[in-house]
């Protein structure tokens, strides 16, 4: 399997050298750690690289409608971003100084009760569906206590 290179370029604002990354935006590359140095990556890498997320290295991307309600939410390992994140402009997580540590607000359950009460969502699909991405990051058991309590959580689910 021969590599790829990426250079991510800070100047301009512009990835180069990669499709993966053509299109993508300042505020998402401005949390990559490796912004600025050359990547290998696999030319054939899968698009779900784990299936849980590390919370020390999630990131949330969030986009809103001109109420600053969350229209669309995603939860992504920080360096492992899928291209149809660029179109998410709003960030929070592992890419903010301080996460995960004094603050309450800097961790998983602290976010969410953020976004969705300084926010709030368009409607509850949109709360669901985000509640159910928090539920990708390692050791979050409230997402799954709290979609069973709303009646959101399928038998096959819980099985999990």
């Amino acid at each position: 399997m021969a590599p790829y290179r990426i250079l991510l370029m800070g100047a301009d604002r512009q990835a180069r050298a990669s499709p993966r990354f053509a299109g993508l935006t300042y505020p998402h590359r401005a949390c990559f750690p490796e912004f600025g140095r050359v990547l290998d990556c696999p030319a054939n890498r899968p698009t779900k690289i784990m299936s849980m997320i590390p919370a020390g290295k999630m990131i949330v991307l969030w986009d809103t409608n001109d109420k600053q309600q969350i229209t669309k939410l995603a939860v992504e390992h920080i360096s492992h971003q899928p291209a149809s994140t660029h179109a998410l402009p709003n960030s929070a997580g592992s890419c903010n100084m301080g996460w995960l540590e004094e603050n309450p607000i800097d961790n998983p359950i602290g976010l969410f009760s953020y976004l969705a009460t300084s926010c709030g969502f368009i409607d509850r699909q949109t709360a669901m569906h985000a509640l159910r991405q928090f539920g990708k990051v390692e050791g979050q058991s409230w997402v799954k206590e709290i979609l069973k309590r709303s009646g959101e959580l399928d038998e096959d689910d819980e099985d999990e």
